[in-house]
């Protein structure tokens, strides 16, 4: 399990210098209040492309948002589309926060990606699953078991 976890590009996003180098292509300046230093600053990352210039989503609640106007706060519209985000409901850029809380980011997601990855693998398991017992039902129904 802790492959998953050291192996997850997510974890390079704790630390705010990495989220803001996504924003090369941010749409909004220095001037805006959502500019990338703030975007940064509430736990965005920019995942947007030429077409789609204003598209960013939350390092740790996954939250996609994208329709930002100048005058945003990323803040509040972090909380106001993700009440139960730990960093949003925290509402500190990295450097004003104690130890204690950056480790409760850190540990948030780290839940977070473990959790990702049981999803992917039950999913898989149950989509196997449902395959056999489709496969199991036609061989019964075609009477295909060889008496033994």
């Amino acid at each position: 399990m802790e492959d998953v976890v050291k192996q997850s590009p997510l974890l390079d996003y704790l630390i705010e210098e990495n989220r803001r180098k996504t924003f090369k292509k941010w749409v909004f300046s220095k001037n805006n209040a959502c500019n990338a230093d703030k975007m940064a600053e509430a736990g965005f990352i920019f995942v947007g492309n030429r077409i789609d210039n204003d598209s960013v989503k939350c390092f740790l609640c996954n939250k996609a948002l994208e329709g930002w106007e100048p005058t945003d706060d990323p803040w509040q519209e972090h909380l106001k589309h993700s009440p139960n985000c730990a960093l949003a409901k925290l509402r500190k850029p990295m450097m004003q926060m104690t130890l204690n809380e950056f480790l409760d980011i850190r540990n948030a997601l780290i839940e977070s990606v473990i959790s990702s990855y049981f999803d992917k693998y039950i999913s898989e398991i149950d989509e196997k699953s449902n395959k056999c017992e489709k496969m199991v039902a036609e061989l019964i129904k075609t009477n295909s078991f060889a008496s033994t």
